[in-house]
């Protein structure tokens, strides 16, 4: 009996573990990943800025980005209110006196064990004696073996110094010459050998190259490989309607200086708007040159997008055909 209920104990944990984890994966899967961006731009002054905030799950996880012409770029991410990235490079304050006992004060009071052994002076003196031991002198040697030991050198080097005239003078002066000759034309076989194997290199990355080109150029013209390509296509479309901001306001005024060449570009603004929607709204300036923009945006997306993404591309087989065929 006793057997059986903590068999049903650790079932039931097990159930609650198993419950927890589907519920996380579930809430990463689903709960949505919320951005907003803003910015903004100014001709005259040469001044931006661009601030980009990310949060999950009411702000268990947050992102944020800022970029400006005066601070340069500033960013970090938190979990659940904690600093995760960038880590602080902050100096070692932790630092424990007790496991240095040299470095403590008690030392040197004698008030530790290593300070109870030898005093200050004790120390002192023994390290002072040890290196006049090391940079003692060695004991002077017997002046007239000395006074011998030089005079045999200088005699066989006064027999050594005629014989080696009598060498160089039957040395013809024309060996020289051509040891200099022969180093020349060494050095200069080296220069064209080495010319030789720079130029095969350079031939044989030129001709990797070109296969590859090749290689991919058939890739591209094959009807599996279009398919392919209109399936990524298709895909990608799907995934920025997915993550395409809710709410947009994009700001422009627009000037070019000459009033004819900002009329053609509101000319062509105005045939694109319709299809661009009411959120990005031009105005023309033709008195003078001025770009000036103001952006916002906000939106969301849910993982399980990407997750979809990946496993219908990964199950088709012609795709990951291609991709197979592309990294050969």
């Amino acid at each position: 009996m006793i057997v059986l209920t903590v068999l049903k104990i650790i079932g039931i944990v097990i159930l609650c573990i198993l419950a927890l984890a589907i519920l996380i994966l579930l809430a990463v899967l689903f709960l949505p990943l919320r951005y907003k961006i803003s910015g903004d731009y100014d001709s005259d002054t040469k001044d931006y800025h661009l601030n980009a905030d990310i949060n999950w799950c009411l702000g268990i996880l947050k992102v944020y980005g800022n970029f400006d012409k005066e601070n340069g770029l500033d960013y970090w991410a938190k979990f659940f209110g904690k600093k995760i990235f960038p880590k602080d490079e902050d100096g070692d304050d932790d630092f424990d006196e007790s496991e240095y006992p040299e470095l403590t004060e008690e030392y040197y009071d004698g008030g530790s064990d290593y300070g109870k052994e030898e005093t200050i002076g004790q120390i002192e003196e023994r390290k002072e004696t040890a290196e006049k031991e090391e940079t003692a002198e060695p004991e002077e040697k017997d002046s007239g073996e000395i006074l011998e030991k030089a005079e045999e050198k200088e005699e066989k080097e006064n027999e050594k110094e005629p014989d080696d005239k009598i060498k160089e003078e039957k040395k013809p002066a024309g060996n020289k010459l051509i040891k200099k000759i022969r180093g020349i034309f060494d050095k200069i076989k080296g220069i064209f050998e080495n010319i030789r194997y720079k130029t095969e290199s350079l031939c044989d990355k030129i001709k990797g190259i070109r296969d590859k080109i090749v290689h991919y150029k058939e890739l591209l013209e094959d009807e599996e490989t279009k398919r392919a390509l209109a399936k990524a296509w298709g895909e990608t479309k799907y995934f920025a309607v997915k993550i395409k901001p809710k709410k947009l306001s994009l700001k422009v005024r627009y000037g070019a200086g000459d009033p004819s060449d900002t009329g053609i570009t509101y000319g062509k603004y105005a045939a694109i708007k319709p299809f661009i929607g009411k959120g990005v709204c031009m105005v023309p300036d033709f008195e003078k040159k001025i770009i000036h923009a103001d952006l916002y945006m906000k939106g969301c997306l849910r993982l399980y997008v990407l997750l979809v993404i990946a496993c219908r591309l990964y199950f088709d087989k012609r795709f990951m055909k291609v991709v197979k065929k592309f990294k050969r």
